[in-house]
């Protein structure tokens, strides 16, 4: 996956780079992977993301650009990936996330309320537990994600 296939491969292979691809012209400058996807942060502030269901409910082979939804033009800072959900950190401290039955941090959120895909990055509650706080890091894997805080 991001060469175009779904083609298994035993040793590492180039992403695509063709005008076809999200990639095309951009450097990578962090890369999060989980369950057979990969999200790439790319050197102009791109999210680009292939592999199970980084976008809608369809595998994609080819790296196609994420929508920035509410991130818009916000600074990316750092991101990661759980096994159906993506995360992103901006510079201005704000928490962003999209994915399979993704809650957002709201304590409310209930999966029989909203059992869809969220496909493009919403903003996280970040009131409770992380209000006040500067979020210096975050994590995700499998269905959990953590931040680390100061402040």
């Amino acid at each position: 996956m991001g060469d175009g296939t779904f083609a298994s491969r035993g040793a590492p292979q180039p992403i695509l780079n063709d005008s076809t691809s999200g990639m095309y012209n951009r450097r990578v400058a962090e890369v999060a992977c989980e369950n057979k996807a990969c999200l790439v942060l790319t050197n102009d502030n791109t999210l680009v993301g292939w592999g199970y269901y980084i976008r809608r409910s369809t595998d994609d082979p080819v790296p196609v650009i994420i929508p920035p939804g509410a991130i818009n033009t916000r600074e990316i800072f750092k991101i990661a990936m759980g096994y159906t959900f993506e995360l992103v950190l901006t510079t201005d401290n704000r928490l962003f996330a999209w994915g399979q039955r993704v809650s957002l941090g709201d304590p409310t959120f209930s999966q029989s309320s909203d059992p869809n895909y969220r496909f493009i990055p919403s903003p996280v509650y970040m009131d409770g537990a992380l209000s006040g706080k500067t979020v210096s890091s975050i994590y995700a894997g499998g269905s959990l994600s953590a931040v680390i805080t100061a402040g």
